[in-house]
């Protein structure tokens, strides 16, 4: 089995290179053990550069990114590099490699035995859902950008990492099979428990993905906090802007109600009609249901088993529209 997910701390981190160009500035932001943190932002905010820094693809200029407490700049970066799952757009496989062989690229870098070799081997592809029996020894080219992505998830799962880097896994790809990863992932993510920083420039996939969210823009950290928190408070008008050019849709579709519920005052004249509501349910499927039994009240089922409320159904479309401006 492997180890315990780590956390991992950005403190004061910059990175400036010899031509003059900042690509962050003052980085601060920690992250608990597994979780799923989407770096959010548009192209050239800095959002790879903090990735690449996790790993010692890139070196800090200044500040530290800290594993459980320790710099990475204090350990081995051959020996990080291959305790970490790194995934990249394309999946960045070798093509002169059957997908079996791209698999085992990790642990035969760290010298395991064949017979572990291939039944990590084995384990990964299943967790990747891909079948080795029809895939084993074919080739990169022969796959579909969906089985090259889903090979290069494996071969980034086939060492047991601790962590996971996902740099814009899934922007290559037809919306019909980047949906059905971003289930899967979510539901992979989850089994493991791998801490998981993922890049991306889509606000519904880190939506989807994320327990939290770091907003960059030109080298400097925005925001950071979970969806709910971004969109419904956000910190200045940049971030207020980034998220409202994405409508209503997106907060009744990917916000989730127990998350929410901190932004919403209870009812002070609670009434016998309040609907009970699980925690988990998007807005969107919460308020049809309040709207399908005619309920104007609400009471919160968090996964706990606490209840929350009553709130009033019309405070929470007051919320989502006050936000959405």
């Amino acid at each position: 089995m492997p180890a315990s997910p780590p956390s991992v701390e950005f403190a004061g981190v910059s990175k400036r290179y010899a031509s003059g160009i900042t690509a962050l500035e003052n980085v601060s932001f920690s992250i608990p053990p597994g979780q799923i943190v989407a770096l959010l932002g548009t192209s050239g905010s800095g959002k790879t550069t903090a990735l690449k820094l996790i790993n010692r693809i890139e070196e800090a200029s200044s500040g530290s990114v800290l594993l459980d407490g320790q710099p990475v700049s204090k350990m081995d970066s051959m020996h990080l590099r291959r305790s970490i799952g790194y995934v990249i757009q394309e999946g960045g496989l070798f093509p002169h490699w059957t997908v079996a062989e791209n698999v085992a690229t990790v642990p035969r870098l760290q010298q395991w035995p064949d017979a572990r070799i291939q039944e990590r081997v084995e384990v990964a592809m299943q967790l990747a859902q891909i079948s080795g029996a029809e895939f084993c020894q074919r080739y990169p080219a022969t796959l579909s950008g969906g089985q090259r992505q889903r090979v290069a998830i494996a071969r980034a799962l086939a060492a047991e990492p601790r962590l996971l880097l996902l740099d814009e896994v899934f922007g290559a790809l037809d919306p019909i099979t980047r949906d059905a990863l971003h289930v899967e992932m979510k539901a992979l993510i989850a089994k493991l428990s791998v801490t998981t920083i993922m890049v991306t420039h889509d606000v519904v996939e880190a939506f989807k993905l994320a327990d939290r969210v770091a907003l960059l823009d030109k080298g400097r950290l925005i925001q950071f906090g979970t969806p709910e928190e971004l969109v419904l408070a956000p910190c200045d008008e940049f971030s207020r802007e980034f998220f409202a050019q994405h409508g209503l849709d997106i907060r009744l579709r990917y916000l989730h109600l127990e998350r929410v519920i901190p932004f919403l005052k209870h009812d002070a004249s609670p009434s016998n009609g309040s609907v009970e509501l699980d925690g988990v349910q998007t807005l969107a499927d919460a308020l049809d249901k309040m709207a399908g039994v005619g309920s104007e009240q609400f009471i919160v089922r968090c996964g706990d088993g606490t209840g929350h409320g009553p709130y009033r159904r019309k405070d929470v479309w007051a919320l989502l529209r006050g936000a959405s401006i």
